[in-house]
């Protein structure tokens, strides 16, 4: 149950954090709690190094995960004690409907799709391993890297071949050749836009210019 009283900014993001890492946190509780303490600080964090946004975007909190990230300004690209920010944390948690949702929201509001964790994973790795083909459509429509190698030495194609996600290898294959296609296509577009030189017939001297 919730009981209003005074909190600083610290105890307020403390007891956010507290609640969001339960088992099954009260959305309730954690909409009160932010509604009467809207200074609460989203920088606390937890022994693992999670803050608030983390939780909440680990275990599926659509609407407090917005929440913070409309009223709060937390540092978004804030990273854990493994180097997992709260895309990663939406990407390895809880699954759930609103998760590819989560990832779009996040993704807008200018998280990074290149940060890696400690072992070298980014986002799209991770969606590759946890077999999110929604998740993965979502990181290419905004353009993330698909030819970085992460830490153990492969690209996102090679890693979805590797883990045996064949309708991801299709996915990552296929925007591959739309982004050949579009940089041929821009190449081509530059050299049409050059100007031309105009070349004139040279003519023999005393004769007459047509």
């Amino acid at each position: 149950m919730y009981i209003r009283k005074p909190r600083t900014p610290k105890e307020a993001g403390q007891e956010l954090l507290r609640f969001l890492n339960e088992t099954h946190p009260d959305p309730e509780y954690c909409n009160l709690l932010m509604q009467d303490h809207p200074d609460f600080d989203p920088a606390v964090t937890d022994a693992a190094g999670m803050t608030a946004l983390m939780s909440a975007a680990f275990h599926g909190q659509y609407g407090i995960m917005e929440y913070i990230m409309d009223n709060a300004n937390p540092d978004i690209n804030a990273r854990d004690h493994n180097g997992h920010t709260a895309l990663m944390h939406v990407i390895q948690g809880d699954r759930h409907e609103g998760r590819a949702g989560m990832v779009r929201s996040l993704i807008e509001a200018g998280a990074d799709m290149e940060r890696e964790s400690d072992l070298g994973i980014r986002p799209l790795t991770a969606a590759i391993f946890s077999s999110d083909a929604d998740i993965v459509r979502i990181l290419l429509e905004h353009h993330c890297n698909i030819t970085k190698e992460d830490g153990s030495g492969r690209t996102p194609l090679q890693q979805a071949r590797n883990v045996g996600r064949e309708n991801i290898v299709d996915m990552i294959a296929a925007e591959g050749r739309r982004r050949t296609t579009e940089a041929f296509r821009a190449e081509a577009a530059k050299g049409t836009n050059k100007p031309r030189r105009i070349l004139r017939r040279k003519t023999a001297p005393g004769s007459a210019t047509p």
